[in-house]
């Protein structure tokens, strides 16, 4: 046992009945599933059409992602999403989604529903939550005309079948009440699906001021010289895209051997390095071999092996690098995934120690 095991937490298998959603898929529920994680985060592909949630806000700020589920071919949207977002349940603003984008979503403002209209190739949709315990909060009229917000998240959501335990978040409850919403064979929306989404385009109709549209950056592609990696790939330089925000990552596709990245550590925040298969529909489909060494100091590391989907916290202050993947039988996604908005590290340089303000993570 290394002194960093516990940094590395490898995706499980987890038998699911989601709706409309391909399985299994990969997922990290923060710290009540890896203990040190200071994040949440899935990996969920849609395949329906289907509404996704009601108006609700975060303590925090939370990320969503809408991209192609085949990393490979990462700008290949041909979809259409509507997202709602606004400052009040009551007065939520349309954002059409068609192509591929990040949104930052600020602390205490409302979104929801994600209304996943029309399919034409499958959607990656990912919520990323910088934080272990995930939270929400949700308003309603209750039977007195006065508001009342509840509370809740992970670890102390009750299961709705069984109120006795907790939420396992096996999507069997979910499924059911989102079979209202299955359209016919011609792709037209059922009558419940119509009826949900009419008080969300009656708001539309009168609020949309676009305020919210700054939140909301197309990934750009990115060219790059590089014959290990597929080109063009995608990334978000943080606040240097979107105002205020607070991580910035990098997708790279792996498609041979090679090395990258150097030896350096970050003195002021946490990095996750994510490892999975390239095409999101076989999240563990995993044929690869990756070694990279971490450590308080550059001349006492430890040397770790990955063969299968996996995710490393780098705990601020830590030293890793390079990443070498030493075997690539078909392509992977390397997802450095860095806690601020501008990125940084230390090299060492002639002995010193060396900050380098700027550029992607790596």
């Amino acid at each position: 046992m290394g002194k960093f095991d516990k940094y590395f937490y490898k995706f499980p298998i987890v038998d699911e009945h989601w709706y409309g959603m391909v399985t299994p898929r990969g997922f990290l529920r923060g710290n009540r599933e890896m203990k040190t994680s200071n994040l949440t985060i899935d990996f969920t592909v849609l395949t329906k059409p289907q509404p996704m949630d009601i108006p609700h806000f975060h303590p925090i700020d939370e990320y969503i992602l809408f991209v192609g589920s085949d990393f490979k071919n990462f700008y290949e949207f041909e979809d259409e999403i509507e997202f709602w977002i606004g400052d009040d349940p009551e007065r939520m603003e349309r954002v059409p989604i068609k192509q591929s984008s990040i949104i930052r979503v600020p602390a205490g403002l409302y979104h929801a529903p994600t209304y996943f209209k029309t399919f034409d190739t499958p959607i990656n949709g990912s919520a990323l939550y910088p934080h272990g315990d995930f939270r929400a909060v949700h308003r309603r009229v209750n039977e007195n005309g006065f508001y009342e917000y509840t509370y809740t998240g992970d670890g102390i959501r009750p299961c709705e079948k069984n109120p006795k335990v907790k939420c396992t978040y096996c999507g069997k409850c979910f499924a059911e009440k989102m079979a209202m919403f299955e359209t016919d064979d011609s792709g037209k929306p059922s009558q419940a699906l119509v009826d949900f989404m009419k008080p969300y385009y009656e708001m539309a109709e009168k609020n949309q001021t676009h305020q919210f549209d700054k939140y909301i950056y197309p990934f750009k592609p990115v060219e790059i010289d590089n014959p290990n990696l597929i080109t063009p790939r995608a990334g978000f330089r943080g606040a240097e895209e979107i105002e205020g925000a607070k991580v910035c990552f990098m997708f790279d596709i792996v498609k041979n051997e090679c090395e990258l990245g150097d030896l350096h550590m970050h003195p002021a925040n946490e990095e996750y390095l994510f490892f999975f298969g390239s095409d999101i529909k076989e999240f563990f489909s995993f044929d690869a071999e990756i070694e990279i060494e971490i450590g308080d100091d550059p001349k006492n590391m430890e040397k770790h092996i990955i063969t299968e989907p996996t995710v490393l916290q780098i705990p601020e202050g830590t030293w890793h690098g390079p990443v070498k993947f030493k075997k690539v039988g078909a392509p992977i996604t390397y997802l450095p995934m860095y806690m601020s908005g501008r990125y940084g590290k230390v090299v060492k340089e002639g002995g010193l120690d060396i900050y380098k303000d700027g550029g992607i993570p790596e």
